[in-house]
């Protein structure tokens, strides 16, 4: 999974993310959770399941929804491909290491 930042400090309102995960990868074992913001997750290419708090929500291309970044939360790449997502959080609920599963390529 390569996940990177489109909004950087000193921004403080919200926060952009987009994700590439390669078939079969995933945010985790487990669904997260992080603060208690309001989160919109956007696919933009591929199919995904959004685990959120415990029901799965099986996306593709332009589908959206919104949750509490404190509702645990995980999604899958079930798609042949790579599937590409947004995530739109507000306020910011981010602190340095609190994403290190991602970038440490865990599936």
């Amino acid at each position: 999974v390569e996940k990177y930042a489109l909004t950087l400090p000193p921004l403080k309102e919200v926060e952009v993310y987009m994700a590439t995960f390669a078939a079969g990868a995933s945010t985790g074992d487990m669904a997260y959770a992080h603060g208690d913001s309001l989160e919109i997750f956007v696919v933009l290419n591929g199919r995904v399941v959004l685990e959120l708090d415990g029901t799965r929500h099986t996306m593709g291309p332009r589908d959206s929804i919104e949750y509490r970044s404190s509702m645990p939360h995980k999604v899958t790449n079930v798609g042949p491909g790579p599937a590409e997502v947004m995530w739109i959080t507000s306020p910011p609920t981010t602190v340095a290491g609190q994403l290190s599963h991602i970038a440490a390529g865990e599936k």
